[in-house]
């Protein structure tokens, strides 16, 4: 990792009662070079900081310990309520991706 790729890195999900719904998300901040130590975002603050201009992306490890940049994480509207999700699709569910539980 050379260049920053966001502003900060969802690298793990909690989802609630509900497995389509984000509780909290766990997120990195991107310093260039490295990642900082993991904080928590509830699900409400991570879509106001994406409404806000915030670049979020999703990252995971590979086989050999190193980050990896996965996909751009947006909030979609869907019948009123907003989703995360790193595709545009209108499914009315939260999608993250393949990301580990915390």
């Amino acid at each position: 990792m050379a260049d920053k790729w966001c502003d900060y890195a969802v690298c793990a999900v909690r989802y609630s009662d509900n497995p389509k719904h984000v509780d909290q998300v766990q997120v990195r901040k991107d310093n260039g070079d490295t990642f900082g130590s993991p904080t928590q975002w509830s699900r409400n603050t991570a879509v106001v900081e994406i409404e806000s201009g915030t670049d979020v992306i999703t990252i995971y490890k590979d086989s050999n310990g190193k980050w990896k940049k996965g996909a751009k994480v947006n909030v979609v509207k869907v019948n009123g309520t907003r989703y995360l999700r790193t595709d545009r699709d209108a499914t009315a569910a939260d999608n993250l991706g393949s990301l580990p539980t915390f």
